[in-house]
């Protein structure tokens, strides 16, 4: 599992040690150095200045194992897990509001507004498909009929896909009346 998110290499040490506590697994030094993706000598000065703060435990064997401590626990749920969760419940109600209100919308102006602009968008790409067409036709010597043909769907898709984006974002930037 990577920790592509942006976290202090102590909270994602820290974070580790929280699941797989949570997980009753146990954590040696590699659990550790792998989503860290540092050399050994940096997770040991990590490790150990952890233990100094006494955040972790540590045994004295080999494999060592490596154990949060309430302090470490606490530590993790005040600086990520809290915050994280706050910010998701937010967002999830942000996206269920919208969804709602998208729904209770949903009038015949709303769906006349979007046939409108699906029919500009289609007489855009009937305007713009024979001149892509006698573009290519300038390299059609060099391509078989396939390449041609797949190069040109290809370029339309794109280009409906722009069109499409860019439509979709005239509500946000229209002025209010």
């Amino acid at each position: 599992m990577s920790l592509e998110i942006c976290l202090s290499p102590l909270q994602k040490t820290l974070l580790v040690l929280a699941v797989k506590q949570e997980k009753g697994e146990e954590t040696h030094f590699q659990d550790i150095q792998s989503p860290l993706d540092r050399d050994k000598s940096q997770v040991f000065v990590l490790l150990k200045s952890l233990e100094q703060d006494e955040l972790i435990e540590r045994t004295n064997t080999r494999p060592q194992k490596i154990t949060l401590t309430q302090k470490g626990s606490e530590l993790i749920h005040e600086q990520v897990i809290s915050p994280s969760e706050y910010y998701l419940t937010h967002l999830n109600t942000g996206f269920e509001n919208r969804t709602k209100r998208d729904q209770n919308d949903s009038s015949l102006e709303t769906t006349r507004a979007i046939l409108k602009k699906s029919e500009i968008i289609e007489y855009i790409l009937k305007k713009v498909k024979p001149r892509i067409e006698d573009d290519l036709k300038t390299i059609d010597e060099y391509i078989t009929a396939e390449q041609f043909d797949l190069l040109k769907d290809s370029l339309l898709e794109r280009f409906e896909s722009i069109i499409t984006f860019l439509f979709s974002r005239l509500d946000v930037y229209k002025k209010p009346k």
